[in-house]
């Protein structure tokens, strides 16, 4: 599988919001700034990740069913 057909199926299974949260991520705009919200939830994954918090790889494509 390609990274471009693995990327596809992720996108796929996202929900709208959350689509729209990756795209924000993913897609540079220098006219937009990030909302407190966002903010927070960037914030939230960081100390997360610090804490050792994190999803493996293959735990990700076991729920999405990628392989």
């Amino acid at each position: 599988m390609t990274a471009k057909q693995l990327l596809h199926e992720f996108v796929d299974r996202l929900s709208e919001d959350d689509a729209a949260v990756t795209a924000a991520l993913l897609i540079p705009r220098p006219d937009r700034r990030l909302s407190d919200e966002e903010k927070a939830a960037i914030e939230k994954g960081l100390a997360e990740a610090d804490a050792g918090e994190l999803i493996s790889l293959e735990e990700i494509e076991r729920e999405f069913g990628i392989s």
